[in-house]
C-alpha cells in the first residue's frame, strides 16, 4: 500500500513542532469545552513521565453544539487498557480524538500515526495509545464536541483506498488487543467487531469481493466465520429483485436524506433563536 500523505502526515509534523508535556489532538470538526483541557490536567501527572491517559464526555452535532446530547456508555469509566478495547470491540463504541488528553510520555511510546492509513487512522492510533497506558482515568466534568459527519466526508467514503486502509486498520488494531492478552474473549471481541464493519459499512461488500475474501481471511485467523452483512427486513425485497448495488445506493441516499434534514431543522432552530433573542 502507498503512503498516505494526508492527516496522519500532517499530524506527525505537528507533533514533531509540539513542546508540551501534553498533547491534545483535534481534528477540524471537533470543539473543546473552554475548561476542558484545564480540567484534565487538575487530575493529571507529570507528562513527562506519565502513562495515565487521560478521557473526557464526548457529544456529537450537526450545527449548533448546545444542540448536543452527552449519552454516557461503558467507556465513560476508569478502565484497565484490556478493558476498554474489550468493550470498544464487543459494543462497537467510539471515542473521538479529541476526547483525549496525552501526555509527552505516551505520545512517545505509541510512535507517529501510521502514515498508510486514511480511513480509521485515529482508530489505530488510539488502539495503540491504549496498550501503552498504565490505565485510563475518566474525567466527566471534561466535554468535547464531534461534529456529526457530512455528505460526502471521508468516513462515508467507499473508495478502495479508505476500504484498504480500513482492513490494514482492523488487523492492526486486533493485533493490539491480541499484544495485551491472546484468549478466547479478545478473538470473539475482534470478531464481532469485524462482523459488525462488515454490516455497518460498504467498505468490504458486495462489490469487493477480492477484499471481502481477505477479510473473511482474517477471520479464519481470529477462529471464527464471518458472513455477508445481514439486511433489515425492509431491504430485502430490493436486494431480490435488484440485487446488493440497488440496496447500497439506497441505504447510501436515506442516510443522506437524514443528514440533510437534521441540517435543515437545526438551522432553522438557529435562526429562530437569532431573530428572537429575547426567547
Amino acid at each position: 500500500m502507498q503512503e498516505n500523505r494526508g492527516a496522519s502526515a500532517a499530524r506527525n509534523k505537528g507533533l514533531s513542532l509540539a513542546q508540551g508535556d501534553y498533547i491534545q489532538w483535534l481534528d477540524a470538526d471537533d470543539l473543546l469545552a473552554p475548561d476542558k483541557i484545564s480540567t484534565q490536567l487538575r487530575e493529571a501527572e507529570c507528562g513527562a513521565t506519565s502513562r495515565v491517559l487521560l478521557s473526557s464526555a464526548c457529544a456529537e452535532f450537526t450545527i449548533q453544539p448546545h444542540h448536543a446530547k452527552f449519552i454516557p456508555n461503558v467507556l465513560w469509566r476508569d478502565l484497565e487498557p484490556i478493558d476498554f478495547l474489550l468493550n470498544r470491540f464487543t459494543r462497537n463504541l467510539w471515542m473521538g480524538n479529541c476526547a483525549w488528553l496525552v501526555s509527552r510520555r505516551l505520545t512517545d511510546l505509541a510512535g507517529p500515526w501510521d502514515e498508510r492509513l486514511s480511513l480509521d487512522d485515529d482508530g489505530e492510533y488510539f488502539a495503540r495509545m491504549v496498550t501503552k497506558c498504565e490505565r485510563i482515568k475518566f474525567i466527566p466534568e471534561a466535554r468535547v464536541y464531534y461534529r456529526r459527519a457530512s455528505v460526502g466526508s471521508l468516513s462515508r467514503s467507499v473508495s478502495d483506498k479508505a476500504c484498504e486502509s480500513l482492513l490494514l486498520s482492523l488487523r492492526l488494531c486486533f493485533s493490539y488487543l491480541r499484544s495485551l492478552e491472546d484468549s478466547d474473549r479478545t478473538r470473539v471481541a475482534s470478531l464481532k467487531f469485524l462482523q459488525s464493519c462488515i454490516d455497518l459499512t460498504d467498505c468490504f461488500y458486495p462489490d469487493k469481493k477480492d477484499l471481502f475474501s481477505r477479510v473473511c481471511q482474517l477471520g479464519w485467523e481470529l477462529g471464527g466465520e464471518l458472513t455477508p452483512p445481514r439486511l433489515s427486513w425492509k431491504y430485502r425485497p430490493l436486494k431480490a429483485a435488484f440485487g446488493w448495488e440497488a440496496v447500497r445506493r439506497t441505504k447510501t441516499f436515506v442516510s443522506n436524506v437524514k443528514l440533510l434534514a437534521r441540517l435543515q431543522r437545526d438551522r432553522l432552530l438557529m435562526s429562530a433563536r437569532q431573530s428572537c433573542p429575547g426567547q
